[in-house]
């Protein structure tokens, strides 16, 4: 999981949903938290099932 969240594939086949979502919804995906708050500032991220 760790693995697969940092890739640039993960990033270009989320990167249009998250955009048609009010919030976007990161499970297991605490990696990307810090890349993708400041790549997409305007993004709102909801965590679950994280620690």
């Amino acid at each position: 999981m760790k693995l697969g969240a940092a890739f640039y594939e993960c990033d270009r086949k989320t990167r249009d949903a998250f955009a048609a979502m009010d919030i976007a919804g990161y499970n297991y995906r605490i990696f990307r938290y810090r890349h993708d708050l400041s790549k997409y500032p305007e993004r709102l991220i909801l965590g679950s099932e994280t620690f």
